[in-house]
């Protein structure tokens, strides 16, 4: 092989590091694409000291409206506050892609919890010891964001799915249950919304 300077080396290093995160990571957001996705679960899953986990959907509500009336560039903000709010509601080794337009796919680590549906909800401890489930913390941070983002309200909103990992269960199963499940919280999140509308 032909003798390469050492800065030159590094410099091809930090190339080769810069494709690397641009194949596995969305430009918008910062989060992993689908294919950071796939290595990450990959790995997970071939980890044998890795806890079983759970699966996340959380999808934006009437991102079609938002571009419609204010513009694709605060479409692009608001995907951004999607992310935003998934990343403040889970855990800094919580594993989070962006796979769609607005839905955000989010593996929670070491989580041993039964939940299968939006009335068993897994519970965590927050570091000032009060202890608020995951539903509650993306409550929290999606009335922080469209608080920030009045003129949203009541249209936009984000959607919930979330199952269960289990041991010989394929990816593509997992993620089907959520999204079953985040189709009851889209309709649910619907109704109220539209009771809001009708009494505003």
């Amino acid at each position: 092989m032909p003798f390469v300077p050492e800065p030159i080396q590094k410099i091809q290093k930090q190339i080769g590091e810069l494709y690397l995160y641009a194949a596995t990571h969305d430009t918008l957001t910062g989060a992993l694409n689908r294919t950071g996705l796939e290595i990450a679960y990959t790995e997970i899953y071939d980890d044998p000291t890795v806890k079983p986990l759970a699966l996340l959907l959380a999808d934006g509500d009437h991102q079609k409206w938002v571009n419609k009336t204010f513009g694709f560039r605060r479409g692009d903000e608001t995907i951004k506050g999607i992310y935003q709010t998934v990343r403040a509601s889970v855990r800094r080794q919580d594993v989070i892609a962006r796979i769609g337009g607005d839905e955000f796919l989010v593996l929670l680590l070491d989580d041993r919890s039964e939940m299968s549906d939006i009335s068993r909800r897994r519970r965590y401890v927050s570091p000032g010891g009060k202890v608020n489930t995951v539903y509650e913390r993306f409550g929290m941070a999606t009335k922080a964001f469209v608080g920030q983002n009045p003129d949203l309200y009541p249209m936009f909103g984000i959607s919930l799915g979330y199952t269960i990992w289990r041991h010989g269960v394929d990816f593509a199963t997992l993620q089907a249950e959520a999204e079953a499940v985040l189709q009851i919280h889209k309709d649910l999140q619907e109704s109220e919304r539209s009771y809001l509308l009708s009494a505003a």
